[in-house]
């Protein structure tokens, strides 16, 4: 009984700097040429959550859904680590917060359904963002993206026009 509390005391040591990063919501679109056969054409967005566990590293967990014509009628999800290429996004109190940063991703995208299975890893570019914890908002515009679908053995682009991140 004692090893077992001195081993959740030592995690709970060693985690709880991890707690100290910052959490967002994350909205924002996403689209893709009609030649995918990913999906079927429509508007989709997508939603999810951020979680800044390092200066420069973040973890994204996204659902993407149809929003026209059939609102819900497709679903994607997927996540996401993520790199500031420029500086620091969330520095520490000493440091003056960058406005502008550049962020590439690499992840898992799947719309797992059994008749047309579509899943694979992506890498994105995310050129321009603005903001930040410390501004308790991000905007990060003009997202580029390729995605390999490895059902399909194809190279798909996708892109994300805007996609804003809410921090708490």
């Amino acid at each position: 009984m004692k090893r077992v509390r001195a081993t959740i005391l030592i995690l709970l040591l060693f985690t709880t700097p991890l707690m100290a990063g910052s959490l967002a919501l994350s909205l924002g679109t996403w689209n893709l040429p009609p030649s995918s056969e990913v999906v079927s054409e429509g508007t989709f967005v997508q939603v999810g959550g951020v979680w800044s566990f390092a200066p420069r590293w973040e973890v994204e967990l996204f659902l993407i859904s149809e929003a026209t014509p059939h609102p819900g009628g497709q679903l994607l999800g997927g996540s996401a680590f993520t790199l500031a290429l420029i500086g620091d996004h969330n520095p520490t109190s000493e440091v003056v917060p960058s406005y502008l940063n550049l962020f590439l991703s690499l992840g898992f995208l799947g719309k797992f359904e059994t008749l047309s299975p579509s899943y694979g890893p992506f890498i994105r570019l995310s050129p321009l963002a603005v903001g930040g914890p410390h501004f308790k908002v991000r905007e990060r515009s003009l997202n580029f993206s390729l995605f390999y679908n490895i059902p399909q053995n194809k190279v798909t682009f996708f892109w994300n026009i805007f996609l804003i991140d809410l921090f708490f």
